[in-house]
C-alpha cells in the first residue's frame, strides 16, 4: 500500500498536462477517489479488513481481492496518506519513510492528521493502535 500509494502520488494525472481517453479516465479515477466520502469509505474498510485479518476471519486472497486487484481501493487509501505526507511533511520525508518498515509511514500519517484536522482520512482506534503495537 506504501508503495503503490507513493506510485500515485507521482504518476497522479492532475500533475501533468495533456489529454486522451486514458488520461481522462485516470483524472476521473483520481477525483472520484478524492471525495472526502470515498475517502472515509476507503479508510472504514481498511480497518474492518485489517480486524478481519488479526481475527483470522479473511484469507490474505480477500484482502487482495477486496482493496487491491479487483477493487484497488487500498492504493486509494495509500495515495492519500502520500499526498498528506508530502503536503505536510515535504517530498523528501516520503523518500525518508520509504528507506524505513511500512508502518513508519502508517506512523507519520497519524501524527500528520492529528495535526491537521483539515485531513479526512483517518484510522478507527483500533487500526491505530495496531498499527502503533508493530512499531
Amino acid at each position: 500500500m506504501v508503495g503503490e500509494g507513493t506510485a500515485d502520488l507521482v504518476s497522479d494525472p492532475g500533475r501533468f498536462g495533456g489529454g486522451g481517453p486514458e488520461i481522462a479516465r485516470m483524472r476521473e479515477r483520481f477525483r472520484k477517489d478524492a471525495e472526502p466520502a470515498r475517502v472515509r469509505e476507503n479508510f472504514a474498510l481498511f480497518d474492518t479488513t485489517i480486524q478481519q485479518v488479526g481475527r483470522n476471519e479473511i484469507t490474505w486472497r480477500e484482502v487482495l481481492d477486496r482493496g487491491f486487484m479487483s477493487n484497488p481501493r487500498f492504493y486509494a487509501l495509500g495515495f492519500q496518506m502520500a499526498k498528506a505526507i508530502e503536503r505536510h511533511c515535504g517530498p523528501e520525508c516520503i523518500g525518508r519513510l520509504l528507506q524505513q518498515r511500512p508502518v513508519e509511514f502508517f506512523l507519520q500519517y497519524i501524527s500528520l492528521y492529528r495535526e491537521h484536522p483539515e485531513i479526512v482520512g483517518r484510522f478507527a482506534p483500533e487500526t491505530e493502535r495496531y498499527l502503533m503495537s508493530l512499531r
